[in-house]
């Protein structure tokens, strides 16, 4: 059980809100809307519906439409689409249907070159679409990521569903198009179609990317007009607005009224508090999840785990650790990588490394390296030097791209030892690799040749920073000071009338 004194209060909203974007929570508080709209029926769901019409080339076995099906069930789509341009030379028109269970198999399977495939043969054979196959078209775009076809399917309909609208606004929605998704939404209500509760999920959740609070409210105040209001997709997807807008009372109030919570909700309103640093009620909400006999999945636990690195508790982490391994959860890529980081930032990373070292090389991924690498960093670079350099090595020799939180905690790591020379290898390879890195990499290479004595270079990575800010300034005045130069002149020199004083160097 996990124990109740984790709680201590500070100021953790900026590591939090960091943390919770690393995790990526967002994308799991709210489910895919469009799998639950608009990524229509399973392909047996279909089949059933298929065999149901009275459709005699269906039912015979011998006729390409009843393989195509067969085909499809067993999901053997290549051999499915090369039946289908089998009959490019035959006089034959197969219904809609055989295409809509084509399609879907091609969903499913993230199959976007073999959609495209089938919608340029259905054009060809002159089948009349219907407004099922063209609303799964739309899905199909959508989904592949490609919103203006979506939107040339969307027009060309003679007659549109509101799934139809649906899914494009899902679309729309998950792609960051949040102000196409709330015009088309405008334009559907100005249509006389009524929205369902994925419409409404969809609409919030598009206000959601978009931070506008205003147009939330718009939207909630439409969604209490309807019986949809109480509806689990909706509600959670209000809780998670508000939560994200920085309205997290309206979101603990909306939850609070929730007639029925499932684990989306709880994960929404958990990873809410968590982005707002508020460590002790995220930790709370977790304890009465717990008790109303809610099992947490990945995504919750990984949150709860970097509220435990956030707030340096070990004890919880171990905790935890002991859940994970009680749910079979420890071969989770997620976790994995959420266990080293917790462990890292509880500057306990002989358990860091042992669970690092634990995960098959081939599951080892950037998330959980940069973890450690940053823990090696930030735990007293100079004791953890030779395990840091052995990661490296490692990193180089498996050819994993390496990011700038990586490559500047290596940095960071050589200044804290006076290494110059894996320093200058490191450089090398942003080089070759980062042309333009970013100010923290660039503020690691200027910190990196200072520490180690060598000021020429420091200023000359200081001169090719495509941008500066205040802790370039402080690292390469620091530096000078230690040196015995002249921090004014220097300033003076460079004609930019400084005053060091106001950077915290005086």
């Amino acid at each position: 059980m996990i124990r109740h004194g984790w709680f201590r209060k500070g100021g953790y909203q900026m590591q939090a809100m960091n943390i919770y974007q690393q995790i990526t929570i967002s994308s799991v508080i709210l489910p895919n809307v469009a799998s639950y709209v608009t990524s229509p029926l399973p392909i047996s769901s279909i089949i059933k519906k298929t065999n149901s019409q009275n459709l005699n080339s269906l039912h015979d076995g011998s006729h390409p439409s009843s393989k195509i099906i067969a085909l499809c069930s067993e999901r053997k789509l290549n051999e499915a689409l090369q039946m289908l341009r089998s009959l490019d030379s035959k006089v034959m028109i197969l219904h809609p249907n055989v295409y809509s269970m084509i399609l879907q198999l091609c969903i499913e399977l993230k199959s976007t070159k073999q959609g495209t495939l089938v919608h340029d043969h259905l054009l060809r054979s002159g089948v009349q679409s219907n407004v099922h196959l063209n609303t799964k078209f739309i899905v199909f775009y959508a989904k592949s990521g490609d919103l203006e076809m979506a939107k040339q399917v969307f027009d060309g309909m003679p007659e549109r569903t509101v799934v139809s609208w649906t899914a494009l606004i899902s679309g729309y929605s998950q792609h960051g198009f949040s102000s196409d998704a709330l015009d088309l939404f405008n334009l559907m209500r100005i249509a006389g179609v009524k929205a369902n509760q994925f419409t409404y999920a969809s609409v919030v959740r598009a206000c959601t990317c978009f931070t506008c609070i205003k147009h939330g409210y718009q939207v909630q105040a439409c969604i209490m007009k309807t019986r949809f209001y109480n509806d689990i997709f909706v509600r959670c997807a209000l809780v998670d607005m508000h939560a994200k807008c920085g309205c997290i009372d309206d979101a603990r109030c909306l939850f609070d009224g929730m007639e029925r919570r499932d684990l989306v909700s709880w994960n929404a309103i958990i990873g809410g508090y968590i982005a707002h640093g508020l460590i002790e009620s995220a930790l709370g909400l977790f304890r009465s999840m717990l008790d109303e006999g809610m099992t947490p999945d990945q995504f919750t636990l990984a949150s709860i785990l970097a509220s435990c690195g956030i707030i340096e508790d070990l004890i919880g982490a171990q905790q935890l650790h002991g859940l994970i391994i009680q749910l079979g959860l420890e071969s989770d890529k997620m976790i994995s990588g959420a266990l080293v980081h917790a462990y890292a930032k509880c500057k306990s990373l002989e358990s860091a490394k042992r669970l690092y070292n634990s995960i098959a090389d081939k599951e080892k991924d950037l998330i959980t390296t940069t973890a450690l690498m940053t823990g090696y960093a930030q735990n007293h670079g100079r004791a953890h030097y030779a395990s840091a350099m052995e990661l490296f090595h490692e990193i180089h020799g498996q050819d994993m791209k390496m990011d700038d939180v990586i490559l500047s905690s290596i940095l960071s790591i050589c200044g804290s030892v006076a290494s110059l020379s894996l320093g200058k290898q490191v450089h090398a390879h942003v080089v070759k690799y980062r042309p333009r890195p970013d100010v923290a990499l660039g503020n690691a290479l200027v910190d990196m040749y200072a520490k180690s004595g060598e000021l020429r270079d420091a200023r000359r990575a200081f001169d090719e920073m495509p941008e500066t800010n205040v802790i370039s300034w402080s690292s390469m005045i620091a530096a000078y000071g230690c040196h015995g130069f002249a921090i004014v002149e220097w300033l003076k020199g460079d004609g930019l009338g400084l005053k060091p004083w106001s950077m915290g160097v005086i």
